[in-house]
């Protein structure tokens, strides 16, 4: 496959899996077929507008009784063939024919808005997947550093055994480390493996073999916003989600229009065109069948005028439409709130994650610091007997673990950052 040659020629950047996603992904394709049935709808909509024409052709055999053009019958068997052309132009629908093509087009810009919300979630969860990739690879180089660092120390400490300055208990708390480290590592690759797979079936690749992605182009600098509710403010207007359910509500009015629509009358255009040939089998002596042109000119007939129809009694079938329309708006209105109400509790913990992550990255920083500096200083105490191995092992567990939850931080940081760039576009 083409996508497994790239695989093994250069690593994946963010920008490059966003736009593999947008392109690939399932549900982005779902909401633009949608989009493309909303259309035809739409198209549909705006059609009911045109005149309806229709022709029909017929011919029947009548044995016994046989009518004429005239609409006389006679005792004769007959052939009659005839042909009609008909049209229909709506004049007056009580406003049905302009709310659906309103109702349609709102029904078209929710479909459109509900494809930008897929796609933002979808850039959401590539970026989320992406940094896991990322936070995973960083922290297994970080236990992979453990795990020299540890056979290291065990190597020390049975060289230290051989000339007495070690116990054997103190060689089995090295190696115990090393062992404890190792699996730490397993895990880690492990999880690194999974993180892969979450990211390549976002992109819809058949296979994560040889998939591998950059760390280029993730900008590190994030100025936070001073106040979560600004935030929310200026993202509103541009927010998919609430887009669409407004887009819904004013779909819902439309429909509430089309139901009303009903308690009014109607008037239609009508024009036609008929025509027949009559030809009959036992007629008496002398007499003829009229030949087939001069029927053709004496049969025909137009016909143009208007129907008037005027609703007296639906078994209150329209009050009744009208009520489900009138509660599907009152639906749409309280979604709008959910959607707002949703967003903003989004917008407020993203903030207050980003400002979290941000000061716990400055303490964890120093804190890894402060563990780099207490492991070095155990460690020459260890080589020269004034420290034991479970105390250096002490230290370097502590040492790990601050790399650890520092990395951990950093990608935290990362992930609302972007994220608050996504709202803020």
């Amino acid at each position: 496959m083409q996508a497994q040659f790239v695989f093994a020629n250069q690593p994946w950047t963010l920008q490059e899996c966003i736009d593999r996603a947008k392109t690939a992904n399932l549900t982005i394709r779902q909401k633009q077929l949608a989009i493309q049935q909303a259309n035809i709808a739409l198209k549909t909509a705006q059609c009911q507008r045109l005149p309806s024409l229709s022709g029909s052709v017929h011919e029947g055999y009548n044995m016994g009784l046989s009518p004429s053009v005239s609409g006389v019958y006679s005792q004769s068997n007959a052939s009659a063939a005839n042909l009609s052309v008909s049209l229909s132009l709506p004049l007056f629908t009580g406003f049905r024919i302009r709310n659906g093509i309103i109702s349609a087009k709102c029904d078209l810009n929710a479909s459109k808005a509900d494809k930008e919300q897929a796609l933002q979630d979808m850039v959401i969860d590539v970026m989320a997947a992406y940094l896991q990739v990322l936070l995973d690879k960083e922290l297994t180089r970080s236990a992979q550093e453990q795990v020299r660092l540890s056979s290291k120390q065990a190597d020390k400490a049975q060289r230290m055994i051989q000339v007495g300055k070690l116990s054997r208990s103190e060689l089995y708390d090295s190696q115990a480390q090393l062992a404890k480290d190792s699996a730490s590592l397993i895990k880690l690759q492990t999880d690194q493996q999974l993180a892969v797979i979450d990211l390549t079936q976002l992109l819809q690749f058949e296979r994560s073999t040889d998939f591998d992605i950059s760390a280029s182009g993730i900008d590190t600098v994030c100025v936070l916003p001073d106040n979560a509710d600004i935030l929310y403010s200026t993202a509103l207007n541009g927010y998919p989600a609430i887009r669409s359910a407004q887009y819904r509500i004013d779909k819902a009015k439309a429909d509430i229009g089309v139901a009303r629509a009903g308690y009014w009358p109607t008037i239609d255009l009508l024009a036609g065109y008929y025509n027949g040939y009559y030809f009959y089998y036992n007629l008496e002596d002398g007499a003829k069948n009229t030949s087939f042109s001069k029927q053709f000119y004496q049969n025909q007939q137009q016909v143009i005028g208007a129907t008037l129809s005027v609703p007296i009694f639906s078994r209150l079938d329209v009050k009744h439409k009208v009520q489900t329309a009138t509660l599907n708006m009152q639906q749409q209105e309280l979604a709008l709130e959910t959607a707002k109400l949703t967003f903003y509790k989004t917008i407020q913990q993203i903030c207050c994650r980003a400002v979290a992550a941000k000061g716990r990255l400055h303490s964890l920083q120093k804190e890894e610091e402060a563990s780099q500096i207490a492991y070095e200083a155990v460690l020459e105490k260890f080589e020269v007997g004034k420290a034991n191995a479970f105390e250096v092992n002490e230290k370097q567990t502590a040492l790990a673990k601050a790399v650890s939850e520092r990395i951990q931080a950093k990608y935290d940081y990362l992930f609302a950052c972007k994220t608050l760039e996504l709202y803020v576009k």
